[in-house]
């Protein structure tokens, strides 16, 4: 909506701050920056003091040390693995003066891994998406953390047993939405995050809880452990697959929703297959395989390369150029 565009901010770090927040929460909106730090602080103090810290000093070190453009960084998009690793982090341990060491070390280390790879990929026309967070982000939480005894111990959390009836089903449903921001269900989150994406952007709303659905069909059908589907994992995954394709894509009908739901589908039944220890690599798998696909269908258009091949096997493909 258009009073959601104002006010404009003009500051580059505050651009780069709120954009970074708003692009992790889907959406690449100034408000929604601000209306997503609101629902984390909401949440969690602690989680809004790491993932600002982290996005923060991510942002800087991109700038200065590694001499992204600006550009970039104002766009969001080089912030948006900080601020996922400030989540996650906050999320498995709690407050305490020796985090501070992560808080500071840790963005850099993220930084320092993105940016190689986000040029490596641009000529092949991929993005890095949350692949940096991630790796850091396991590194830390299956190695570093144990080797350096005076962190606090990351707790496996509670596993449930329950069956999966029509109650659990949609509390399922509401998890995977919450984990989204590395949040827990609540009212007052919950109803302002899905209040924000309802007035930015409706057709986002409407992917985030397709994915939730897809992915507990995933699990229900793959067979995954009633502990992993109680998560809401597969739901992360599944609703991850499905905005990111979705936000992609210019010409939004029902095609397009048709191909998003199928990439969401195939990440939950990654993520129910392998288990709650595959995060959102599933996700990223899924994501990377359609951009590729895209890509080399783009090359095919514009340079002829394999179109009598593709056109018998009845690919749809638009008007393209032989080389001569």
């Amino acid at each position: 909506m258009r009073w959601l565009q104002r006010p404009k901010i003009e500051g580059f770090w505050a651009n780069a701050v709120l954009r970074s927040y708003s692009t992790f929460f889907l959406v690449d909106d100034t408000v929604v920056g601000a209306a997503s730090i609101a629902v984390v602080g909401l949440y969690s103090r602690w989680s809004l003091f790491t993932s600002f810290t982290m996005c923060v000093i991510g942002n800087v070190f991109a700038v200065r040390a590694l001499g992204v453009h600006p550009a970039l960084v104002r766009s969001g998009l080089i912030g948006l693995n900080a601020v996922q690793l400030g989540l996650c982090l906050a999320l498995l341990q709690p407050p305490s003066m020796v985090m501070l060491l992560p808080l500071l070390v840790l963005p850099c280390c993220c930084m320092a891994v993105q940016e190689p790879l986000r040029r490596s990929l641009e000529p092949w026309g991929l993005t890095v998406q949350g692949f940096p967070a991630l790796f850091v982000f396991t590194l830390w939480k299956h190695g570093l953390s144990d080797v350096i005894g005076i962190f606090p111990d990351i707790p496996m959390g509670k596993a449930f047993k329950e069956p999966i009836d029509m109650r659990a089903g949609a509390h399922i449903i509401i998890t995977s939405v919450a984990n989204v921001g590395c949040l827990q269900p609540g009212w007052l989150t919950m109803g302002l995050l899905n209040l924000t994406w309802w007035l930015a952007a409706p057709a986002m709303l409407f992917s985030v809880w397709c994915g939730a659905v897809l992915g507990l069909a995933a699990d229900l059908l793959s067979g995954a452990e009633t502990s992993h589907i109680w998560t809401g994992l597969s739901g992360l995954n599944s609703i991850l697959a499905f905005a990111l394709m979705l936000s992609s894509v210019q010409k939004k009908d029902v095609w397009a929703y048709m191909r998003c739901a199928l990439a969401s589908f195939c990440a939950g039944l990654g993520s129910g297959t392998l288990g709650s220890k595959s995060m959102t690599w599933p996700c990223g798998f899924v994501l990377l395989t359609a951009q590729a696909m895209r890509t080399s269908l783009a090359a095919v258009e514009k340079h002829g390369i394999g179109f009598d091949l593709l056109t018998r096997l009845g690919v749809p493909l638009g008007p393209h150029r032989k080389v001569a």
